[in-house]
């Protein structure tokens, strides 16, 4: 099915939503519609960009995510400076260059190839100040997943079979996560530092805290591990957790080594590990009285984790904080 090209005829038009009409399968030039402000094509059938999308100067709100498109035209994105919302398709590899003239970006969701290519793009945005909302994926994602996955407006960056390794082979610096970050998700990434933060930074995560999620990282042994002359209290990099899962880490030590700042663990409510075969420990013994607010504790499968011991610690540590507390449960798997 096509759109019939008189649709070019209606030069006042200010709004074209195809949403959903996944048996369209083109759209007819649209260089003439040049008061559009809405061009919502998401989850149609069409297989390019249609012709004269660069003329819509004034337009506001792009979104191409569901769709079966590989690669975007040339430039095509550097003409769109007013855009204040932009969802790509999944498979296009988000053009660092064209993102770079967004001024007015409120919302964003696309797809880097690589931590490479992320990394760049968030050392040229690390300084944006404006109160924005993002999915962004990077490397190896499940293209039948797509952006608009129901979840409502968040801040969450997912990593997928990835190497943290900057062009020429060298390895990369750390890499800035986006400003006010809700979720992060990291699969099956090689390469990475020892200390799960010295990979990935974060300037300020969400007043609720981070929510974060690794699976399958085998070069991990530490979640935080600060050295101790280093003050965490003050130090903007430092990580809030709300939930923290952890999967398939076969070197993982203990979670957290050295100084750690209150703060880091003591809005934590949800703590799961599976399959950590080396961890004997969660946390240092001191950490424990931080973990004021957790509800949910899961451990299982990690053949040397001192179940009896550590466990009774940590259920007494919670239970001194919220004991006058109600409606606050600890839950164990083992």
């Amino acid at each position: 099915m096509d759109l019939p090209s008189l649709i070019a005829n209606l030069q006042s038009l200010r709004a074209l939503s195809l949403r959903g009409c996944s048996r369209l399968k083109s759209v007819p030039p649209l260089g003439k519609l040049k008061n559009l402000r809405v061009v919502d094509v998401f989850d149609t059938g069409i297989k390019e960009v249609p012709q004269g999308m660069e003329n819509l100067v004034k337009l506001k709100v792009l979104d191409m995510g569901g769709i079966d498109l590989h690669e975007l035209p040339k430039e095509i994105l550097t003409k769109l400076s007013q855009l204040q919302y932009l969802h790509l398709p999944i498979r296009v590899n988000a053009p660092i260059e064209d993102l770079a003239s967004f001024e007015l970006l409120e919302e964003f969701g696309g797809r880097f190839c690589d931590l490479h290519n992320f990394h760049k793009f968030m050392s040229s945005h690390h300084n944006y100040e404006k109160d924005w909302w993002y999915t962004i994926f990077v490397g190896q994602v499940n293209f039948d997943s797509g952006l608009d996955d129901g979840i409502p407006k968040q801040r969450r960056v997912i990593v997928g079979d990835c190497a943290i390794e900057a062009g020429g082979g060298e390895a990369a610096t750390s890499i800035f996560l986006p400003r006010g970050i809700d979720i992060l998700k990291i699969r099956s990434c090689h390469g990475l530092s020892s200390c799960f933060v010295d990979n990935f930074l974060s300037w300020t995560t969400s007043l609720r805290g981070l929510t974060c999620e690794i699976n399958d990282c085998d070069d991990i042994e530490w979640i935080i591990n600060w050295s101790s002359g280093r003050d965490t209290t003050t130090d903007p990099h430092c990580i809030s957790f709300r939930s923290l899962i952890v999967r398939d880490l076969q070197n993982l030590v203990v979670l957290c080594k050295g100084k750690i700042a209150s703060h880091t663990f003591s809005g934590l409510t949800e703590l799961v590990t599976h399959n950590c075969n080396r961890m004997k420990l969660l946390f240092p013994r001191a950490i424990l009285q931080d973990l004021k607010n957790l509800e949910k504790l899961g451990v299982a499968w990690c053949s040397q984790y001192r179940y009896e011991t550590h466990i009774h610690l940590i259920v007494k540590a919670c239970n001194a904080k919220n004991r006058d507390t109600l409606g606050v449960f600890l839950t164990l798997s083992i």
